[in-house]
Order: C-alpha cells, then sequence, then structure tokens
C-alpha cells in the first residue's frame, strides 16, 4: 500500500480530528486578520494554504470512510475522488462547472505552494483593490473576491457535511467505541464532540 493512508480506525479518527482542530485554528487566524484587516502577502499566501490544508483534511476524512486514500495534496485529485451525491452539492450552487474545474486546476497544490512561497498561482488570488499602497493586503477586500469566495464555498461544504455529522451521530456509542476499539489516540477531543 505504498502512498496511501489505509483505512482504519485509528486512521479516521486522527485526520478527523486533525481536521477539526485545522479548522479551528483557521477560524482564530481569519478573527485576528480581519481585526487588524491589513495583512503582508506571505500572511495572504499562507492563510490560503492553511485553507488549503483544511480543505484537504475534509476530503480526505470523507475518503477515508470509503477506502484508503492516496498521500497527496492534490485538492483536485481529492475533489475528483469524492462521491458523486457529494460533488453534485457545488455544481451551479453558485458555480457552474466549467468554473469549478477551472478554479480546482488553479488551486489545486496551494497548501504545497503557498506554504512555501511558490506564487505561481497567486495571481488567482489577487486583484488591484485588495492592496493598501504600501503594498499589503486589505484582508477584508481579498475575502470578497471571486476565486477566494470558491475556496471558502468549498471549505464551507465540507463544513456542513461535518455540522451534519455532529448533530446526527450518537456521540455516546462513538466515543465509547473508541475506548472499546482502544485506538491511540493521543488527542484531545474537541468539546463540541463530547457527549
Amino acid at each position: 500500500m505504498k502512498n496511501k493512508i489505509p483505512r482504519t480506525d485509528d486512521n479516521i479518527m486522527k485526520i478527523v480530528l486533525g481536521f477539526f482542530g485545522a479548522n479551528e485554528n483557521l477560524q482564530i487566524l481569519e478573527a485576528e486578520y480581519l481585526k487588524n484587516d491589513i495583512i503582508t502577502v506571505p500572511q495572504y499566501a499562507n492563510f490560503l494554504s492553511q485553507v488549503a490544508l483544511c480543505i484537504e483534511l475534509g476530503m480526505k476524512s470523507i475518503l477515508l470512510n470509503e477506502d484508503d486514500i492516496p498521500k497527496t495534496h492534490d485538492i483536485k485529485e481529492l475533489y475528483n475522488m469524492l462521491p458523486q451525491s457529494f460533488r453534485d452539492m457545488f455544481v451551479n450552487n453558485p458555480f457552474p462547472i466549467k468554473t469549478i474545474e477551472k478554479s480546482l486546476d488553479e488551486i489545486k497544490n496551494i497548501f504545497e505552494d503557498f506554504r512555501y512561497m511558490n506564487t505561481a498561482h497567486f495571481n488567482f488570488f489577487l486583484d488591484k483593490s485588495i492592496f493598501t499602497t504600501d503594498y499589503k493586503i486589505i484582508f477584508s477586500q481579498a475575502k470578497r473576491l471571486q476565486n477566494f469566495q470558491f475556496i471558502i464555498y468549498l471549505f464551507d461544504k465540507i463544513k456542513e457535511f461535518y455540522n451534519h455529522l455532529v448533530t446526527s451521530i450518537d456521540r455516546q456509542s462513538f466515543f465509547k467505541n473508541i475506548e472499546k476499539n482502544n485506538l491511540h489516540l493521543n488527542l484531545t477531543i474537541p468539546l463540541y464532540l463530547k457527549p
């Protein structure tokens, strides 16, 4: 199983909790950026990388429920592996299929690219309206860009999926199953998941 993450209860739980943790950290970061509203270009690239990480972990956690998953950061590859019913949520709602395909091509590697400041696809997230006179980013303006909105929409759909799960699962049974199977989780369970 080279270059795959095997579908095990332990791996499923770790990736789900990784997704929750990354999401919580991103919310804190976004709140700070909105409070200050002016950030540097490297901060903006890193923020987009963190959104991509959340999307990646969210997609992997969905996919790992069904089968082993590839060790990849390619968001487009992961998106194309998602169940058709999940992908159908994106079509024409509000993005047409051509926009989705083009956008996925542009963002497929932003987690890896932007964390190392490889900005080959950075123009996809820029517009002169988001810059100050000293070339810093006005974060609240950047959030309004259509391409920024696309990755947030993708991320929101994954969060919607998890919000549905969190409200639908029997949490008592869920955590008893973790204890019963003696999963090796040296992690703190998010408070909102605890029974």
